[in-house]
């Protein structure tokens, strides 16, 4: 029935209708109220904290009392995840270090610090003994894994780790639809925002006040980005984009597309670190690290001078702008740098005199950014380059190893570099898709981490963040902690086996590592990683009980229930 049909009817007829509308709204109230119950009871489901099914510990050889080697080394289940993940079978022995045999002698547990001990391997009681005897598991705790879906992990975090995370690094599903996420990657724009947005908040209550998110994603949901933490953080809390140039499109539509974002904001700008700098760089290190080597097997100065210009001609490309450090003197490396003068405003305008003739220096336009107190320091310490006469302004003599790097707004790095990790490690590259290079990583962390802070990844995907914590930590000899969580099936095969792998050894070709950890690398190497499972959404659901009362039963009893 149309309403326009009503005054063409008789009025039994329309109350006939109307009678049939009453029927069916009242029938589609308690079908609605019905829906409403199950998305409540759902819900509360969802929000349920989650049991804690079964906790791992994976600790270093090296910090286990050497009174559990033996039990150790006589555990087959052990020996043969240590040959599949370490290829510990093919390790020849020395007159130092015995070498693999079956089964595994205590010694070469000594000789092998790095070795990772599962105590998913072992007996309860085993693993209590030898838990106790480590004393303060938090404190030696580098890692924690979280094999669960991430809103649930953030909940259980609250109370232990709220405002303990000094760097928050995501890697969330960039909502194209074709990233092979465990999360679902084809949502409306709406839909991804309210996925984010649960999962932003719950994050953000576990970042310290001077901490920072960062944030990988891509075109599609930038701005979508940008406006939940805008929401979410503040819009006076945003630091910066990163552009990340990561790849080459020869076949473009129209534009070609070759880069990502990484998107910065500060838990509270007010208590953020007023600049941000990082001491190293993969240049700065090939250079000293060159100039090291070269000064060792040098016998005088004028050979030493002449074999790192060779150096730095060579690697002129790799070296990029740190080239122009291949002067060298008593202290190292060196350039000469045009930035005495005050920046902008009127700055000393005190007599500089030339050490040769005697006379005052010209001086640059805005005069020297320098009191006269620091101008006399930089000259005794010989960190004044005058020119051949008075008409040439001083310059400031930087040393390489004084150098500090800022975070550049725009980087170029090879996408391609992510599954280049992974086939080093697991020889295959698709064990895990589109995964993010460790030097992505590692390049952002020096800035927002310092020694002993902690890092959290929610989705965690391979285990890119851990990887490069680890190596981070073996650069600079710090503590930084990583806590990462992942539901995916490749937990299991991919990231656990990569924390393991990267623990044991820094480098890796065909899934073997090239070489092991020296001393100081194993030292620094995660001491304990922690690997926590939560139950699941749909564990809850398979473990429910359905039951009846009485007084339901005698309802669905009644004739009028029974049709």
């Amino acid at each position: 029935m149309h309403l326009d049909d009503v005054e063409n009817e008789t009025a039994p007829r329309v109350e006939q209708y109307l009678s049939k509308i009453k029927i069916i709204r009242k029938i589609a109230g308690k079908i609605i109220a019905l829906l409403a119950q199950l998305e409540d009871f759902q819900k509360k489901l969802w929000l349920k904290k989650k049991f804690v099914v079964e906790t791992q510990w994976c600790i270093r050889v090296g910090c286990i009392p050497e009174s559990f080697h033996g039990e150790i080394a006589a555990n087959d289940a052990q020996r043969d995840e240590w040959v599949k993940l370490f290829a510990i079978d093919e390790i020849q022995g020395d007159l130092m270090t015995p070498g693999y045999s079956k089964p595994l002698a205590a010694a070469f547990l000594k000789g092998h610090p790095t070795l990772v001990v599962d105590t998913r391997h072992f007996d309860a009681g085993f693993s209590a003994r030898m838990l106790e005897a480590l004393g303060d598991l938090d404190a030696q705790t580098d890692g924690v894994l979280f094999h669960s879906e991430n809103f649930q992990a953030l909940s259980l975090m609250q109370a232990r780790y709220r405002e303990q995370v000094k760097c928050i690094y995501i890697d969330p599903p960039y909502n194209t639809g074709s990233d092979g996420f465990a999360y679902k990657d084809t949502y409306q724009h709406s839909s991804w925002q309210a996925l984010m947005y649960c999962r932003i908040g719950a994050g953000l209550e576990l970042l310290s006040e001077s901490g920072t998110l960062i944030s990988s994603i891509n075109d599609i949901e930038v701005s979508g980005l940008r406006l939940l933490l805008n929401g979410q953080v503040g819009e006076g809390n945003y630091i910066g984009t990163l552009v990340w140039k990561g790849a080459t499109d020869n076949n473009p539509t129209r534009i070609a597309v070759e880069h990502e974002y990484l998107v910065c904001y500060a838990k509270s700008k007010d208590d953020l670190d007023g600049h941000w700098s990082a001491a190293e760089n993969e240049a700065k290190q090939l250079m000293l690290g060159a100039f090291e080597r070269i000064q060792a097997g040098a016998k005088s100065r004028a050979e030493l001078a002449l074999r790192f210009e060779e150096f730095t001609t060579e690697n002129r490309e790799q070296l990029g702008d740190l080239y122009r450090y291949r002067h060298l003197d008593q202290h190292g490396p060196y350039t000469a740098r045009r930035n005495m003068e005050n920046p902008g405003k009127p700055g000393y305008m005190d007599e500089v005199l030339h050490p040769v003739t005697g006379k005052p220096c010209q001086k640059p336009y805005w005069g020297w950014r320098f009191p006269p107190s620091t101008m006399r320091r930089l000259l005794a310490e010989g960190k004044i380059i005058f020119g051949e006469t008075e008409a040439k302004i001083p310059e400031l003599k930087v040393y390489l190893r004084e150098v500090r790097f800022p975070l550049r707004s725009v980087f170029a790095l090879d996408a391609r570099k992510g599954s280049n990790d992974l086939d080093r490690i697991f020889a295959s590259r698709v064990v895990f898709k589109n995964p993010k290079p460790v030097e992505l990583i590692g390049h952002v962390l020096p800035f927002v981490a310092s020694r002993g802070d902690r890092v959290l990844d929610y989705f965690a995907g391979s285990g890119t963040t851990g990887h490069a914590v680890i190596n981070l930590n073996r650069e600079d000899g710090g503590q930084r902690k990583f806590i990462l969580v992942e539901m995916g099936d490749h937990f299991d095969s991919v990231l656990l086996p990569r924390i393991k792998k990267v623990t044991f050894s820094p480098e890796w070709k065909d899934a073997k590592p090239k070489r092991l950890a020296t001393p100081e690398e194993a030292e620094r190497s995660p001491r304990i990683v922690k690997v926590v499972r939560l139950e699941s959404y749909e564990d809850t659901l398979n473990n429910l009980e359905t039951r009846r009362t009485d007084k339901q039963q005698l309802l669905l009893d009644t004739p009028q229930a029974q049709g």
